[in-house]
C-alpha cells in the first residue's frame, strides 16, 4: 500500500527552532483507520513511549476490512532517541513494509549532524543541521509545537535519502467528529512546490495537539486518516 505508506511518512512536521523550552507530548497510544476513496483498507497503532530522558516512537499498520483479502501488507516504523530541554534529538530511525513475504526497508544513524543511512538498495550519507528528524519523528514535533499563534511551522527532515525542510501553514480552526469523539482542532495545510499532491492535517489541542484526521490526494485518490480511539497512560 505505497500510496499509505506516503501518507504515513508525511503525518506531519514543525520548527524545531520555536521559542522557549516547549513541553514534550505526554506517551500516548492511538489507533487510526485508513480509507481509500471511502472504502477502508488499513488500520495504523501509534505509541509514544519514555524511559528517563530517552523515547520511542511507534507505528504498525495492517490491512483491514475487504482489503486484508487481497493484501497482507505490514508497515512498521520505529523512531527512536533522546529528549533534550523539550526537544526531540533522533538517533536512529527504520521504515520496513512487507508484503507477501517480501520487505522494502530503510533506515537511518544520526549522529554529530552526519546522517548514514540506507534506502532502496542504496547506502548514503548527509550532513544536516542540528535538529533534523526523520519523516515520523517529526509529528512529535507537531504535536509540542503547534498553537494558534504558529501560523506558518517548518523542520528539517531526512525522507529517502535525501535531506528537505518541510512547511505547514495553519488554515485556522474548526469543530471536528471522529470515531473516538468531538473536538475542535487546528488545520494545517503542507506547502509544496507541486500541485501533484495535497495534505491537510487536524490536530487537537485537548488531546496534547494528537492528530484527529489526515487527508492526502493524489493522482485523483483521496486519502484519510481517522482516530478511532486513543489513551494517555498518565490519565488513567
Amino acid at each position: 500500500m505505497p500510496a499509505i505508506a506516503r501518507l504515513l511518512l508525511l503525518l506531519l512536521c514543525l520548527p524545531l527552532a520555536a521559542a522557549a523550552a516547549p513541553h514534550r507530548p505526554p506517551p500516548f497510544e492511538a489507533t487510526y483507520r485508513i480509507a481509500v476513496s471511502g472504502l477502508t483498507l488499513g488500520q495504523v497503532r501509534v505509541t509514544l513511549r519514555y524511559e528517563g530522558d530517552r523515547f520511542e516512537y511507534a507505528k504498525r499498520t495492517v490491512s483491514k476490512g475487504l482489503a486484508a483479502l487481497f493484501r497482507d501488507d505490514v508497515i512498521t516504523e520505529v523512531s527512536r532517541g533522546r529528549v533534550v530541554g523539550g526537544r526531540f534529538v533522533l538517533d536512529s530511525y527504520r521504515y520496513e513494509q512487507r508484503r507477501k513475504g517480501k520487505s522494502r526497508v530503510e533506515v537511518l544513524q544520526l549522529q554529530d549532524r552526519r546522517v548514514e543511512g540506507h534506502y532502496w538498495k542504496r547506502d548514503y550519507v548527509l550532513d544536516v543541521p542540528p535538529g533534523t528528524l526523520d519523516r515520523s519523528s517529526v509529528e512529535l514535533a507537531l504535536m509540542r509545537d503547534a498553537g494558534p499563534g504558529r501560523a506558518t511551522l517548518s523542520y528539517p527532515v531526512v525522507e529517502r535519502g535525501k535531506f528537505k525542510t518541510l512547511r505547514f501553514t495553519l488554515q485556522g480552526e474548526e469543530d471536528m467528529s471522529v470515531p473516538a469523539g468531538e473536538f475542535s482542532c487546528l488545520s494545517y495545510h503542507v506547502q509544496r512546490q507541486s500541485r501533484k499532491r495535497d495534505t491537510t492535517l487536524c490536530l487537537a489541542p485537548a488531546l496534547h495537539n494528537l492528530p484527529l484526521h489526515a487527508r492526502h490526494i493524489e493522482k485523483g485518490t483521496r486519502i484519510d486518516m481517522t482516530l478511532r480511539r486513543y489513551r494517555f497512560p498518565a490519565d488513567d
